[in-house]
């Protein structure tokens, strides 16, 4: 119980437009969340389509909003994992005009990385997911040269052809 205290004790001493993207990112983790568990893939992956980026330093934006996402996340009653977490901070990054992509990467192993979504030794894989902004990893930035990244999701559907 001390420790939630002091939890909530810190969270009433930040600055009030802090506290603010803090709500912004419990919301955003709860509506990533329950996109990753109950909605198919199909059905929501252009909402984490990729935008073009520019070669550039990472606004100072992008970094609070990392950390946000990452203190809210560790503070959250249901599991925030790695995806959830990139979702999330994409979001909100989104709403303030910065680019990122979301990648997700795969290596062989079930000893995935801290926060990265296992998927058990039947199928011996193990998946993560992170979020950059230009060439600088913000969220989920642990042992990503582990993983070999998929392509990126991509707003324009590809059909196959019949």
């Amino acid at each position: 119980m001390a420790k939630r205290r002091s939890g909530l004790a810190s969270f009433l001493r930040l600055p009030a437009a802090t506290k603010a993207m803090a709500v912004e990112a419990a919301v955003f983790l709860a509506l990533a969340r329950c996109l990753v568990v109950h909605v198919p893939l199909r059905r929501w992956r252009d909402r984490v389509a990729t935008a073009r980026q520019k070669k550039a330093p990472v606004p100072a934006l992008a970094w609070k909003v990392a950390w946000v996402v990452r203190k809210v996340a560790a503070s959250v009653p249901f599991g925030a994992a790695c995806l959830p977490q990139a979702m999330a901070a994409q979001w909100m990054l989104r709403r303030r005009r910065v680019a990122s992509q979301l990648k997700v990467g795969v290596r062989p192993g079930s000893d995935a990385a801290p926060g990265a979504a296992k998927r058990g030794p039947a199928l011996g894989f193990a998946y993560h997911a992170w979020l950059q902004v230009g060439d600088e990893c913000v969220v989920g930035c642990r042992q990503i040269e582990a993983y070999a990244a998929f392509p990126p999701f991509d707003s324009t559907r590809q059909r196959l052809a019949s």
